[in-house]
């Protein structure tokens, strides 16, 4: 079965999220309180106790449940990419041009192993659009070198690719050094030139 739900589609058909989903429910005959006991034991929800003589049971995620919900999204996308590109060997790339081992001074590994990395860049072409491998590797290469050697504040793979933060207004906010290297590299090129003339110069 293949669903895709599109937020403009939902609001020219004058309808929501939530009753679209309570439609595709009854459509395939779901026993709600049997998926909600299969869900609690899976440990994907948690009841939580709601405000004071509010009787209505509510339930909240567990993160291994957005994981999830992620992954059968990106899956999805997966499916449907008739011209599937070959992330993994994108990914084994990528960890050769970072350095191996532990950033110095942190607990963390420059790279992470390869199917989790191919879950970083799946969610980079969801969030940012489609790049070559060529632009993704040489943004990489170029990030690396841009740090002369002196690794201290260069980000670990992962983060390269995209990483969140918490801005003033408690919002998450998605930014991505991989993005900023692709789309700035005609800049750069263009830089390059400039310096190689006025040598000759």
């Amino acid at each position: 079965m293949k669903v895709t739900i599109e937020t403009n589609a939902m609001i020219r058909h004058g309808t929501c999220i939530g009753e679209v989903l309570v439609l595709l429910e009854i459509l395939n005959n779901v026993n709600h309180s049997q998926i909600i006991n299969s869900l609690l034991k899976k440990g994907y929800i948690t009841a939580a106790t709601g405000q004071p003589f509010v009787t209505e049971k509510k339930y909240a995620l567990i993160d291994k449940a957005k994981s999830l919900l992620e992954d059968v999204n990106l899956d999805s996308m997966d499916s449907n990419n008739k011209e599937s590109r070959n992330i993994e060997e994108l990914a084994i790339k990528l960890k050769e041009l970072f350095p191996k081992g532990k950033k110095p001074g942190t607990t963390q590994y420059w790279t992470e192993g390869t199917s989790l990395i191919v879950k970083r860049l799946k969610v980079f072409f969801k969030k940012y659009g489609e790049y070559t491998d060529e632009q993704i590797l040489s943004a990489a290469e170029r990030y690396i070198k841009s740090f002369n050697g002196n690794y201290s504040y260069m980000r670990v793979l992962k983060y390269f690719i995209w990483a969140e933060k918490v801005n003033k207004a408690g919002e998450v906010e998605s930014t991505s050094d991989l993005l900023t290297f692709i789309e700035n590299a005609e800049q750069e090129n263009s830089s390059l030139d400039n310096d190689w003339s006025a040598e000759l110069r």
